[in-house]
């Protein structure tokens, strides 16, 4: 079934070229530091793989609970409002509203987004929803 990594995550053997290269790009976005401008080359990326191969099977399984529409939140300073990471949480985005002490303009946004235009979920201390911005058109709150 699979074998567990240092943090005690099951670690499932991935089996085709196009699922380890998926892999790999989920490793370097959730190691990367991603500022805003580096936000399409990311959504050009992301879009050249199948979700369902970038997501670990624990969070393909939450993905698969979430309802059909679902409110997320957005924490941003400067001019980062359409960023690709999003968070089930409110207080996750408003720790990133505070990322930067030198810039004190910090916001939170909420919006609701249908489930199918959602690329990702990934299940951490951030709860991440990732919304390439081919699928940013879902209603505010």
């Amino acid at each position: 079934m699979g074998r567990k990594d240092r943090a005690g995550i099951r670690v499932t053997k991935v089996s085709t070229a196009k699922q380890k290269y998926a892999r790999k790009i989920r490793d370097a976005w959730t190691f990367c530091l991603s500022s805003h401008a580096q936000q399409s080359e990311w959504a050009r990326l992301l879009s050249t793989i199948n979700p369902k191969d970038f997501m670990l099977p624990q969070e393909r399984r939450r993905f698969d609970n979430l309802p059909d529409e679902f409110t997320v939140y957005r924490g941003f300073q400067a001019d980062s409002r359409e960023g690709l990471s999003w968070s089930l949480s409110r207080e996750v985005a408003e720790i990133f509203s505070r990322l930067n002490e030198k810039l004190s303009n910090g916001k939170v946004v909420k919006r609701r987004v249908r489930k199918s235009n959602v690329f990702a979920l990934i299940v951490g201390d951030e709860m991440e929803i990732i919304i390439l911005p081919r699928t940013k058109g879902s209603r505010k709150v």
